[in-house]
């Protein structure tokens, strides 16, 4: 892996369409299902009000969804929205996975990238990421559309259009607009 100035591990752009919100985990959970198993995808569940709830990160969702733990837990909480994302960057190229890891699993570009939002957002329910930061300098765009995929929208708040996390200095930087 390439070495930049300080020993970081180089930088990472990551582009996420997001589509959403679905009002209910049925109808969100058919949704990722149709996209099939080809892209990866992140998930992500809010309250109304914009409490971020739960993200995550997986290369099957038909898989993923059937017994995952803590979006069960949400299904029968009311006023939660749910959006997923089609990563449209895969990261750097090559067939590396998560390390440790014995069934074929996202990248760790992408690994990273989650653990970016999710230390962003500081979700209720992702207890094991909160604290972790990335491990190398990270730019995230989001864009926001409809369920029916036509139209730009306007997306949740919690999440920002760009979010640029800054590894030597250990910062993010968001913008929102």
């Amino acid at each position: 892996m390439a070495r930049t100035y300080y020993e970081e591990t180089s930088s990472l752009g990551v582009c996420i369409d997001w589509f959403g919100p679905y009002k209910d985990f049925e109808s969100f959970k058919g949704a990722i299902e149709w996209e099939g198993d080809g892209p990866k995808f992140m998930y992500f569940a809010e309250r109304e009000n914009g409490d971020a709830m739960y993200l995550g990160i997986t290369e099957s969702a038909a898989t993923r969804f059937k017994n995952h733990q803590k979006l069960k837990m949400l299904q029968d909480e009311e006023s939660i929205l749910y959006w997923y994302g089609v990563i449209n960057s895969q990261g750097k190229s090559g067939r590396r996975i998560k390390p440790g890891n014995s069934r074929k699993s996202a990248a760790v570009d992408l690994d990273q990238a989650e653990t970016a939002l999710i230390n962003w957002l500081w979700p209720e329910m992702n207890e094991q990421k909160l604290e972790k930061r990335p491990d190398q300098t990270i730019l995230i765009a989001n864009r926001f559309f409809s369920k029916k995929k036509v139209k730009p929208r306007i997306g949740p708040e919690a999440i920002p259009r760009i979010l640029f996390y800054d590894w030597i200095s250990n910062r993010y930087t968001c913008l929102q607009t």
